[in-house]
C-alpha cells in the first residue's frame, strides 16, 4: 500500500513543485513613489462642445504599495484643452483643465523578455475646471457675464502596461489606458438646446518613473 501511494503521490508532488517554481514571485511587500508624463487624446465627441481635440501633454504622480504580482496605487493625472465659447466673449477660448484622482489596481499577467506585463483597472473622480471661470458675452450690445462652473464626476479606467527595472530600486513603466466618465451636457442643435447625460472616454499614454522601497 505504501509503495502504491508513493507511486501515485510522487508525480503529483513533482508537478506541484514545477508549477510553484514556474509561477513563484517573492511575496515581499513594498511601496513606491513616482512621477509620470505623457499625452491625452480627448474623446472625439467633445468636438460637439467646441473642444480643441489636438493631443495634449499631461503629467501626474502616484504612490503605491505592492505584494508579489499585485499592486495598488493612488494616482493624480492632469491635462488641458481649449474650448471655444463665443466670438464675442471676453476670452473666446478658455483653458479647460481635466484632472483625475483615482485608485488603481494592477496585476502582473506575464513576464516576457524580462519585462512585467501588467493589466490595470481604476476608479476615481474627475474634475473639469475653466481658466478663467467667468467670461463676458456681447448679447446684442448688452454685456452678459457667464460663469463657467466646474464639473465633477466619477471616473473609471482600464488598460495595460510594461514595466522594466532600471537602477536598483527604480522602475520605468509605459502604459496605455482609457479613462471614462459621464456628466450632464447641454449643446445647441439648430434652433434648440439639447440636454442629456453623456459618457466620454479619453486615451492616455503614460511614462512612469518610480522609486521603490522594500518593507
Amino acid at each position: 500500500m505504501t509503495t502504491r501511494l508513493v507511486r501515485i503521490g510522487a508525480p503529483l508532488l513533482a508537478l506541484a513543485c514545477l508549477a510553484s517554481a514556474a509561477g513563484a514571485v517573492p511575496l515581499r511587500p513594498a511601496f513606491s513613489l513616482g512621477v509620470s508624463s505623457g499625452t491625452t487624446r480627448f474623446d472625439p465627441h467633445l468636438s460637439d462642445y467646441q473642444w480643441n481635440l489636438a493631443p495634449r501633454a499631461a503629467w501626474g504622480a502616484q504612490a503605491g504599495v505592492s505584494l508579489g504580482r499585485f499592486g495598488l496605487a493612488l494616482r493624480g493625472w492632469t491635462s488641458s484643452a481649449r474650448q471655444h465659447v463665443d466670438a464675442s466673449a471676453s476670452v473666446t477660448d478658455p483653458l479647460v483643465r481635466v484632472t483625475t484622482l483615482d485608485l488603481a489596481g494592477e496585476a502582473e499577467v506575464a513576464r516576457p523578455l524580462g519585462l512585467s506585463l501588467l493589466a490595470r483597472a481604476a476608479v476615481g473622480r474627475v474634475a473639469i475646471g475653466y481658466s478663467p471661470d467667468r467670461v463676458t458675452l456681447d448679447a446684442g450690445g448688452t454685456p452678459v457675464t457667464v460663469d463657467l462652473a466646474p464639473v465633477h464626476a466619477w471616473s473609471w479606467a482600464g488598460g495595460g502596461a510594461l514595466r522594466h527595472p532600471l537602477l536598483p530600486g527604480w522602475t520605468a513603466t509605459i502604459a496605455v489606458e482609457r479613462t471614462g466618465f459621464a456628466f450632464d451636457t447641454a449643446h445647441r442643435a439648430g434652433p434648440s438646446v439639447e440636454y442629456a447625460r453623456e459618457s466620454f472616454g479619453n486615451w492616455n499614454g503614460r511614462l512612469e518613473l518610480a522609486r521603490t522601497f522594500g518593507l
